[in-house]
């Protein structure tokens, strides 16, 4: 597995057992589709309850972003080709300062193709933020 996405995963705050189905997740990507990955996002949020859950995993290169829905129970995954698709993105944060990340702070990245969803990406907490931080400027604007 590539080491950025190694590091990655070690640095999100999940058991032993969800960062094996994290593994298993990119290892069925790869085998499916075949194409060089440089990115590695989990959308990860709190729930009503303020616990911490994982939602989807998304993998990136240049060209396509695929989706692993609810990744720790099923193989559901979408591909994207994001030359010329994507119309506009919107970034929506509840922390007022994009320097200054903390482990409260919630970040929500949604793109469009014209008037449809094309995907959305949720961070909580300082590193996932600022992670997704760098998805969107070296990814997503790119493509808009």
């Amino acid at each position: 597995m590539n080491s950025n996405f190694t590091e990655y995963i070690n640095s999100l705050e999940m058991s032993d057992i969800f960062k094996g189905k994290v593994e298993t997740t990119i290892k069925n990507c790869n085998k499916l589709f075949e194409l060089d990955f440089n990115k590695l996002f989990i959308s990860n949020g709190l729930d009503s309850e303020n616990i911490p859950y994982y939602d989807s995993l998304f993998l990136f290169n240049e060209n396509y972003v695929i989706e692993a829905k609810n990744f720790e129970s099923t193989i559901n995954f979408d591909i994207a080709n994001l030359e010329n698709n994507l119309h506009y993105a919107v970034l929506k944060s509840k922390n007022n300062d994009l320097d200054n990340f903390d482990d409260k702070s919630q970040l929500e990245v949604t793109m469009f193709q014209g008037d449809n969803l094309y995907t959305k990406f949720i961070s909580r907490g300082k590193f996932n933020s600022e992670c997704l931080i760098d998805i969107y400027k070296s990814i997503i604007l790119k493509r808009i």
